[in-house]
């Protein structure tokens, strides 16, 4: 069938992988921006290109989504821009280059005097392979309670691999809603083993057709609400080499190529290290592995060199300059001097990086000049976050994929993404924000050249911006950096244990603490106090919690502005104070829910075997409502009641969840 008239435009003006040659490097086609020192106005610099014609500065908070007319026009022998401008305190800055060839370079910054301290956590769902609950039982605590740690208030369910990706989509839109109006917003989903892989599209974003053209896997699906787009009536395609990627109507693979102009409401991130024989070992192990390896990171005891690599086998490429994505995002995360153009396989495997860059002509398990997979399987690979391109392999669900090779090897690498078609969009993770967020931000981004409208300028973008097959191999919640956790956290009562004396050793460089309070042991709280100390007095009438968190704050700076660094929390249990003021923090561990939420006159809960008892509390812990005997299913009554209740529900006497319902009129 034809396809809609925008998307035939689209395949007209993109470009096959073709080499055209130019004077200028790959390196020409970024601005390697950053910010110099913490003074107010900023200073930028960027390094001397002598193929630069002239230089345009963009401002805009970092909350805007346009960039506006240019603020000064520079000269090609400049390398800095002093601000002059007053009335804000923290800025993001857009330098592009014109080159002496009519192209463009691109670089952008976030500046502050300020430390700068990113919002991450957040409500987190982890979807778990239901083949991992009995042999990882031990890595999922963990990985749970360092999400928690981490600021994210987590639910989890326990998913088949026989499900479907609309039934899986089912259970990610019913968490979702029975989340969105509490305080702790919903905003990320871990996809941890098999979940089912969504497929979308017509489409060949690296130019090979027809054997390669149709339907990739769209993890995106997973993060977007609005599911009146995801047909599956129009397309009907079968060129394809493999069965896979054709796309016929009816077959459960999903018609749209981009998902301009809607936007993902949460960030994904996928483990799935299924169909890797190559490695020897099963994709039990390799999880494993996989989260031993991000608990080390996380916890700062896997550190690697802070310095990062780019090997380019593709070159200018008419201008899409692929690697110039690492180059420019690279540059606002560390030194300029600790970014240096390497051979990818022998560096990762004798020295060590925070970031790694690599593409070539590729396979779907190598991308030439770079490495491939069987390499991979024998040497250890000592990088963290790496971005690859070339042909085929971005296309991720196959056998012995190189994508997500890195995810297998050991002992560092945790985060692989296809990075040229289109461009990454990192740069913030330089000022602390998590991999999920850069996913996001990548999936959302439009800059005006493709796509309507025109004003809708976010980012440079090179082709298939905005497309279904943007996606994350690897933990959502990843940070550049952690600092080392407070050690020796302890909590002394009085005599009725109402206040706690909490004490715990500094951390190397902290220049600050966090203290956070929360009810239950998978959910974030909220911050009750910042202190330079290390001690702090808990009135446990006031706070209402049991489980007390304390975190390290660092200063670090590198390419972009200051920010403060966080640690997990350290953790330590009270005993509970009175319930008032706890319910809004209430979020499960495990796959019960309450259906519907917000409720009126009945409610259910499902997500657990046999029977239960239920209780409902108001906000000042007085009950007024119990249920005995409850199926999994069964409607409960609400009566007259109406407001905010916390639901108590236990297993034999046991208290076993807590969950916060809405009733309503």
């Amino acid at each position: 069938m034809r396809k809609p008239a925008l998307h035939q435009l689209l395949c007209y003006v993109l470009m096959l992988f073709t080499i055209e040659v130019h004077s200028q490097s790959t390196k020409s086609y970024a601005v390697m921006l950053r910010q110099e020192g913490t003074t107010w106005p900023p200073v930028l610099r960027w390094n001397a290109d002598t193929f630069a014609v002239s230089y345009q500065v963009f401002r805009k908070s970092p909350s805007a989504s346009n960039w506006g007319s240019a603020i000064v026009t520079l000269g090609k022998n400049d390398t800095s821009f002093v601000e002059t401008a007053s009335g804000f305190s923290v800025a993001e800055y857009y330098v592009q280059k014109t080159l002496n060839n009519g192209r463009a370079g691109h670089g952008y910054v976030i500046a502050s005097a300020n430390p700068v301290r990113f919002a991450t956590g957040g409500g987190l769902l982890l979807l778990i392979d239901e083949n991992y609950v009995k042999p990882l039982t031990n890595e999922i605590k963990t990985l749970i309670a360092d999400l928690t740690a981490d600021g994210y208030s987590v639910d989890t369910i326990t998913i088949a691999r026989n499900l479907s990706p609309k039934q899986v989509k089912t259970q990610i839109i019913l968490w979702y809603n029975s989340r969105i109006n509490g305080s702790i917003k919903p905003n990320t989903v871990y996809l941890l083993g098999r979940i089912s892989v969504p497929y979308s599209g017509e489409i060949f974003p690296d130019g090979h057709r027809p054997d390669h053209r149709g339907a990739w896997p769209a993890d995106v699906y997973y993060g977007m609400m609005n599911e009146n787009s995801w047909t599956d009536a129009i397309i009907d395609t079968d060129s394809a080499e493999f069965d896979r990627n054709r796309n016929r109507i009816g077959d459960g693979k999903f018609d749209i190529d981009f998902i301009f102009p809607d936007t993902p409401a949460l960030q994904i991130g996928r483990v799935d290290l299924t169909d890797m024989p190559a490695f020897g070992v099963s994709d039990t192990l390799l999880v494993k592995q996989y989260l031993q390896r991000a608990h080390a990171f996380k916890h700062a005891q896997l550190v690697p060199d802070n310095k990062a690599l780019v090997d380019d086998h593709f070159g200018a490429m008419n201008g899409e300059a692929f690697a110039a994505s690492g180059w420019r995002n690279f540059s606002a995360m560390l030194p300029s001097s600790a970014i240096n153009e390497q051979d990818y396989l022998p560096s990762v495997k004798n020295g060590s990086y925070l970031l790694a860059y690599g593409c070539g002509a590729g396979t779907y398990i190598s991308a030439f000049g770079v490495a491939n997979t069987n390499w991979l399987v024998s040497d250890s690979i000592h990088a963290v976050f790496h971005l690859l391109f070339g042909s085929y392999f971005g296309d991720w669900d196959n056998t012995n994929n190189f994508l997500r090779a890195p995810l297998c090897s050991k002992p560092m690498a945790l985060a692989s993404v296809w990075s040229g078609r289109p461009n990454w969009i990192m740069h913030h993770m330089g000022v602390g924000a998590n991999i999920g967020y850069a996913t996001k931000l990548t999936q959302s981004n439009v800059d005006g050249r493709l796509l309507t409208p025109q004003a809708l300028t976010n980012y440079h973008s090179n082709n298939f911006p905005s497309y279904i097959h943007i996606s994350l191999m690897g933990d959502p919640t990843l940070r550049l950096r952690y600092a080392e956790a407070p050690k020796q956290l302890t909590a002394t009562p009085n005599a009725d244990s109402t206040v706690y004396q909490l004490n715990w050793e500094p951390v190397n460089g902290a220049i600050g603490y966090e203290i956070y309070a929360a009810f239950g042991a998978f959910n974030s709280g909220n911050k009750i106090a910042e202190v330079t100390g290390t001690s702090y007095v808990l009135n446990q009438k006031q706070q209402a919690a049991n489980h007390i968190y304390v975190k390290a704050l660092v200063l670090h700076q590198s390419g972009s502005a200051p920010y403060l660094m966080p640690s997990l929390g350290s953790l330590v249990k009270v005993k509970s104070g009175p319930m008032s003021g706890v319910v809004n923090n209430l979020v499960s561990q495990t796959s019960v829910q309450l259906f519907p939420n917000p409720a009126t006159t009945s409610f259910m809960i499902t997500g657990f075997d046999g029977v239960v008892q239920v209780e409902l509390y108001d906000l000042m812990g007085r009950l007024h409502q119990s249920y005995s005997e409850v199926n999994a299913g069964e409607p409960l009554q609400t009566g007259l009641l109406k407001g905010q209740f916390m639901v108590r529900i236990k297993k034999d006497g046991e208290v076993m969840q807590h969950k916060r319902l809405l009733i309503i009129d």
